[in-house]
C-alpha cells in the first residue's frame, strides 16, 4: 500500500527536523563566539529551527529545504556593514563553515532587504541572514503583512500588501556593494505580466479556433 503524500511529508519532515537538531549542537556555539569576536549580535536563537508543522507545510510546495536551521546576525547601525560581514565570514571559514550561496537583497524598491547566505558545516546546509538594526526592525515590522500576503489569494489585496511593505523597506539606506543585488519584482508587476500573458494566450487560441 502506498503512503499518502501527506503522510510521507510528515515522516520526511520529522527526519529533517532531527537532522537540524543534531547539527545545531555544533553550529550554534561557533556562531555565538563569532558574534562575540566581531562585536555583532546573534538574535532569534529561540526560533533557529523551523517547527515540524512548518517543515511539513513547506515540503508540500518544494522538495528541498536549506533553511530549516537559520540564524540572524545584526550589525549595529553606524558600523561599516561590508567590513563586518567580511569579519564574520572569515571567522566562520576559519572554523570549518563554508559559504556556498549568497543572495544580496539590499536593492532599492525591494519589499525585503537583507543579505541571505547559505553555509555548510560537515556537509549540512543552513541559512544565515545578515541585517542592520534598521533592516531587522523593518523585517519584523512587516512580518504581519508578509504573512497576510503569503496566504492571500486575492490579487488586488496582494498587490496592495506588496506596496505597503515597500513603503516601509524604502526607509532602509544600507547597501552591500560586494556583490550584485537581486531586484525583487513587486507582486503588482508579476501579476500584471501574468495577466498580459494570459490575455495573449486567449487571443491566440481564439484565432486558432476561427481557422
Amino acid at each position: 500500500m502506498k503512503k499518502s503524500r501527506k503522510g510521507g511529508n510528515k515522516e520526511k519532515a520529522f527526519i529533517l527536523l532531527k537532522k537540524a537538531q543534531d547539527h545545531e549542537l555544533f553550529i550554534t556555539p561557533i556562531l555565538v563566539l563569532a558574534a562575540q569576536v566581531t562585536n555583532t549580535s546573534l538574535v532569534g536563537l529561540d526560533y533557529k529551527i523551523k517547527s515540524l508543522e512548518s517543515i511539513e507545510s513547506k515540503l508540500s510546495k518544494r522538495s528541498e529545504m536549506n533553511d530549516i536551521l537559520r540564524y540572524t546576525f545584526i550589525i549595529p547601525d553606524g558600523v561599516e556593514f561590508t567590513g563586518k560581514v567580511k569579519d564574520l565570514n572569515d571567522y566562520l571559514v576559519a572554523n570549518s563553515i563554508k559559504l556556498t550561496k549568497s543572495k544580496n537583497y539590499f536593492c532599492p524598491e525591494n519589499s525585503y532587504k537583507g543579505l541571505n547566505r547559505f553555509y555548510t558545516h560537515e556537509g549540512y546546509t543552513f541559512e544565515i541572514q545578515f541585517h542592520t538594526n534598521q533592516s531587522f526592525e523593518v523585517k519584523m515590522k512587516t512580518h504581519k503583512e508578509y504573512e497576510s500576503f503569503r496566504i492571500s489569494t486575492d490579487e488586488t489585496a496582494k498587490c496592495e500588501l506588496s506596496k505597503e511593505m515597500m513603503g516601509v523597506t524604502n526607509q532602509i539606506t544600507t547597501r552591500y556593494e560586494e556583490e550584485p543585488c537581486i531586484q525583487l519584482n513587486t507582486y503588482c508587476q508579476r501579476a500584471g505580466r501574468i495577466r498580459k500573458t494570459r490575455k495573449k494566450f486567449r487571443g491566440s487560441r481564439r484565432r486558432l479556433e476561427r481557422m
